[in-house]
C-alpha cells in the first residue's frame, strides 16, 4: 500500500460527514468533525486522526508493505450523556462499515477510496474532562483497511 496523499483521518472524517454523523467545520452545523486537530469551539465536536500503523506483512510479488492505519475518533461534548450517545452512534457506524466508497477533494483533485473495514482496537472510552473547560471527552480507536490510498 502506497502512502496516501490524503491523510487517513480526513478520509474517515469525510465518511462520517457523508453518513450524517457530523458536519464540515465550515458549515457551522451540529457536531463538526475536524482532522487532525480539534478546535477549542464549539463544545460539541469531533476530531479524527491517524495514531500509528499496523504492519501486516508484504505482497510477495511486489514487496509492497501491507499497512492498516490506526485511527482515533475523539468526541467532545457539553455533558457526559450527550457525549456517550454521540460516541455510541459513531462507534456503531464505524464497526458496521463495509466496503464503503468515499471521495475526498484536496483542490483541485478528488481522490476516491474504498473503506473496506474498521476494526475496533479500543471501544468507546470515557477519557475524562478537559483541563480548562471541564468538557467531557471520549475516544474510539481502531484500524482501517483502505483501498485506493
Amino acid at each position: 500500500m502506497m502512502l496516501s496523499v490524503v491523510p487517513y483521518g480526513k478520509i474517515v472524517a469525510k465518511w462520517l460527514i457523508d453518513n450524517a454523523h457530523g458536519t464540515l467545520p465550515s458549515a457551522n452545523g451540529a457536531w463538526p468533525i475536524f482532522s487532525p486537530i480539534l478546535k477549542e469551539t464549539p463544545d460539541e465536536a469531533m476530531c479524527v486522526g491517524k495514531t500509528g500503523d499496523d504492519l501486516d506483512g508484504t505482497i510477495l510479488k511486489t514487496g509492497e508493505p501491507i499497512v492498516h492505519p490506526d485511527i482515533q475518533v475523539r468526541i467532545r461534548a457539553k455533558d457526559h450523556d450527550s457525549g456517550w450517545a454521540k460516541g455510541a452512534a459513531v462507534r456503531n457506524a464505524l464497526v458496521s462499515m463495509m466496503n464503503a466508497s468515499v471521495d475526498v477533494t484536496i483542490a483541485p483533485t478528488t481522490y476516491s477510496f474504498l473503506l473496506c473495514k474498521f476494526t475496533l482496537t479500543a471501544d468507546l472510552t470515557y477519557v475524562g474532562l478537559e483541563d480548562q473547560s471541564k468538557r467531557p471527552w471520549f475516544t474510539i480507536n481502531g484500524t482501517i483497511t483502505i483501498q485506493g490510498a
